[in-house]
């Protein structure tokens, strides 16, 4: 899988679970991210830091419940 840049407000479904992209207006809120539960390498998929996305935003990824 190649690194993924979802937009703010973006739901996605991997392995048959939802997730929501969200803007980290406060910046650095990592320990809230669905993915911090996954290993390291399954994050580096996605891309959250802002001076790496398009779109300049910082985004954590959240399970949609």
């Amino acid at each position: 899988m190649g690194i993924m840049e979802h937009k703010i407000g973006e739901k996605f479904t991997i392995d048959g679970v939802e997730y929501i992209t969200v803007e980290d207006k406060k910046l650095e809120e990592c320990d809230k991210c669905a993915f911090m539960k996954k290993p390291v390498e399954f994050c580096e998929d996605f891309e959250c830091h802002e001076l790496l996305r398009n779109d300049g935003k910082a985004v954590i990824f959240l399970e949609v419940k």
